[in-house]
């Protein structure tokens, strides 16, 4: 699912920060939670195959209704498009591709992030991975 090198490079970076190597065990990607993600995204997670994707009856009603806009796009289409999204924004405002970013960097878009969205984003890939 994960073709194109630089998707991966970015997520593998992200991943890495959120969950390095350290003495009491291997980072995100030594662990091998991108493949378990490029998995999930090839399969019937990522097509959506569990969620109501058609638009909502009432636009108007759905961010009251609901707490937030209803995602229309499957799982791996929302992670294509963000992470393309976050290579343009490195590329625009550091003159580099995300990957090769410093650490401080990368931490610092990181808790930019709206950290209710990162929080429940690795909280959800890490459960995943462990079950």
């Amino acid at each position: 699912m994960l073709t194109d090198e630089m998707d991966r490079k970015t997520l593998t970076a992200i991943f890495d920060r959120l969950i390095p190597a350290d003495r009491h065990g291997p980072s995100a990607s030594e662990a091998g939670c991108i493949e378990f993600i490029d998995s999930e995204l090839a399969g019937d997670y990522g097509s959506g195959a569990a969620l109501y994707l058609d638009g909502p009856l009432n636009p108007g009603n759905e961010e009251a209704l609901m707490g937030s806009p209803q995602f229309l796009m499957p799982p791996r289409e929302r992670y294509l498009t963000g992470l393309k999204a976050l290579e343009s924004w490195a590329q625009k405002n550091k003159q580099s591709p995300f990957h090769q970013l410093n650490n401080e960097d990368i931490d610092s878009f990181l808790k930019k992030w709206n950290p209710e969205v990162s929080i429940w984003a690795v909280l959800s890939t890490v459960r995943l991975f462990l079950s």
